[in-house]
């Protein structure tokens, strides 16, 4: 490696910025042998770095030796897929000292759709195009970033055993891969696959690497419905969910006018639950006759019941349509979107916008607290996390994980929300946990 530590002395000559990116832009950790090109600009020059599971220990030490040293500044462009790929052969983080700017992630972030910038101008450019915007910056340093360099890496490169192909799979995750911020998930890796698509077929198939170890499986309780509560202070919502009680069933019985002490079976729940949501973002009474099969008359009642249930976080809602300026909606934290053609859909973005920073800031500190316990966080599927544990260590691993969890938001003030856990050797086959 003495001829790369020189090729990037002399391709640096004095400078301390310089811009990152990879060809192809997801580096597949789990096929042997070369794996795609690492390539490190500087003003007018350009250095091609091969990498492969050969030589990527190496170009590691060297590179955190020079460009992700202190004092550096590295602009890149989806460098998430590099630092997995380090992980996966060295079994540790590599942490860079250098300031990164990821622009893929920042750009999604402020909704700027472009591909790659070709050389370190053009990227320097467009960090100062969205560096006028303050919007980014907090919650990039306290969630993306983590994300980026150790949350998803270490989440990627925990695999989990597929019993049929009997090897090792793993999942892929894309930061601010979706329209509301959540992680995307694809199956982009030879062995993997999609936490976010596994139905029961998939699931039965999946178990920890190692002997006798369990899945723990925690996820919050209604997330939307308490980012609601939260964001419009409605009294009556709030003092619902803080009652402990089953919400949906409680909502059944005021939307059909049923005595509170009605029995509300599952099948009624469920259905409840996906009336509720649909009407908070601006199912209509006509739609829900039609899509529930019902009489418009019935429809129109549920729908007054409901709006009359709750009425300050109907409001709220239907005021976020109001806050679009030049078709451009922005959500608590001032992500932008673009309204245009369909600006009724700001009443879902207002909610599910600041709930995917909110569970996303709540598996980095997940991902935190679990360091010193025999328990990794193998899946995300948006507000449920999957940890595998061992037999010895499950008690703690639920204590460390629900405590974590259910802290209180420091991007959200005041907001904590009650997670489930389930727990079993299949994740077909979970019992819950209290």
């Amino acid at each position: 490696m003495y001829q790369l530590s020189s090729d990037i002395s002399d391709l640096l000559n004095g400078t301390n910025k310089v811009f990152v990116c990879f060809t192809p832009d997801n580096l597949d950790f789990t096929k042997m042998g070369k794996v795609g090109v690492m390539s490190i600009y500087v003003s007018g020059e350009k250095l091609d770095i091969l990498l492969s599971s050969e030589n990527i220990l190496d170009i590691a030490a060297v590179l955190e030796a020079s460009i992700f040293s202190k004092g550096f500044m590295v602009f890149t462009w989806g460098i998430k897929s590099f630092f997995s790929y380090v992980r996966f052969f060295s079994q540790k983080d590599l942490i860079p000292e250098s300031m990164l700017i990821d622009l893929k992630v920042i750009e999604r972030f402020m909704d700027v759709e472009k591909g790659a910038p070709t050389s370190l101008t053009e990227a320097i450019n467009r960090a100062k195009f969205v560096g006028q915007f303050s919007e980014w910056k907090g919650l990039y340093n306290k969630v993306l970033l983590p994300l980026i360099t150790k949350v998803v890496p270490g989440m990627e490169t925990n695999p989990l055993l597929h019993t049929e192909f009997r090897t090792p799979v793993h999942a892929h995750y894309e930061i601010e891969g979706q329209r509301g911020g959540r992680l995307a998930c694809s199956n982009v890796f030879e062995r993997g696959f999609n936490p976010h698509t596994m139905g029961d077929e998939v699931k039965k198939k999946l178990k920890p690497v190692g002997y006798d170890k369990p899945f723990m499986y925690l996820d919050f309780k209604q997330m939307e419905v308490w980012m609601l509560s939260y964001l419009s202070k409605d009294r009556q919502l709030q003092e619902l969910l803080d009652s402990g009680k089953d919400f949906y069933k409680v909502v059944y019985r005021m939307i059909t006018a049923k005595d509170e002490n009605a029995e509300v079976s599952d099948s009624a729940r469920k259905h409840c639950k996906l009336i509720f949501i649909q009407i908070i973002y601006g199912m209509t009474a006509a739609s829900l006759a039609k899509q529930f099969n019902i009489a418009f008359s019935m429809a129109h009642s549920i729908h007054e019941n409901l709006r009359n249930s709750f009425p300050t976080a109907f409001d709220w809602l239907d005021s976020q349509i109001d806050t679009i300026q030049k078709d451009i909606g922005k959500d608590y934290f001032g992500r932008p979107r673009n309204f245009k053609d369909k600006p009724y859909r700001m009443r879902n973005f207002s909610v599910q916008a600041p709930s995917s920073i909110f569970c996303l800031e709540r598996l980095v500190a997940l991902h935190k607290d679990l360091r010193e316990i025999d328990a990794q966080i193998c899946f995300n599927v948006h507000d449920g996390y999957g940890l595998v544990c061992t037999k010895n260590s499950y008690l703690e691993t639920y204590e460390v994980a629900k405590k974590s969890l259910e802290s209180e938001s420091k991007l959200l003030p005041g907001l904590k929300v009650p997670v489930e856990c389930q727990m079993g050797f299949n994740l077909i086959q979970m019992k819950t946990m209290k």
